[in-house]
């Protein structure tokens, strides 16, 4: 049986070469069948991305970036929260100091999930599925009082040194199950 055959296809006067294997699936059949080459993008040299397990799309250092920032977001978590429950308990207001390290606190997580979801991107994933949650926990605990905490006061710094200390101790967590 040939594979090509010339033949009306619209209308008369209209013929195209059909493939005859091609013209036995029906159309529903065809609408369902993944093509062999997909349509990927291609890069500055023309030749196409390859996306997928195996191809290492960011370098090794921020892979290695990640627990250390992980460290790093925990301690600073821990100091703030102690600092500025102390401050708290002997009745002084948040100076300079504490207030940027609150932030720095705040900023270390936003960082460390801004990292693990280039991770996720590049199909590297934790250990443990409870990782994900974690650090999504962390990051929204720590970013609670910029809506419930007063406007001012004292209670304000209970507020950011409280779900501070919360969020760290839920970074720990993560920092425990995201190693496989």
């Amino acid at each position: 049986m040939p594979s090509a055959v010339s033949a009306p296809v619209d209308g008369p006067g209209d013929e195209r070469t059909i493939d005859t294997r091609r013209s036995l699936r029906s159309r529903a059949a065809r609408a369902h069948t993944i093509p062999r080459e997909p349509n990927r993008p291609r890069g500055p040299t023309g030749r196409r991305l390859r996306f997928g397990v195996g191809v290492l799309r960011y370098p090794r250092p921020v892979a290695e970036l990640h627990p250390w920032l992980g460290a790093a977001a925990i301690a600073v978590c821990a100091s703030a929260a102690f600092i500025g429950g102390i401050l708290y308990w002997r009745g002084r207001g948040a100076g300079a100091i504490t207030t940027h390290l609150l932030s720095l606190a705040q900023t270390l997580l936003v960082a460390q999930v801004g990292v693990g979801l280039l991770l996720l991107a590049d199909d590297r994933r934790a250990g443990d599925d409870l990782h994900y949650a974690y650090g999504s926990m962390a990051l929204a605990v720590a970013l609670t009082p910029w809506f419930y905490a007063p406007e001012s006061g004292p209670r304000r710094l209970l507020w950011f040194a409280a779900t501070t200390g919360v969020a760290g101790a839920l970074a720990i967590r993560a920092y425990m199950t995201g190693s496989a």
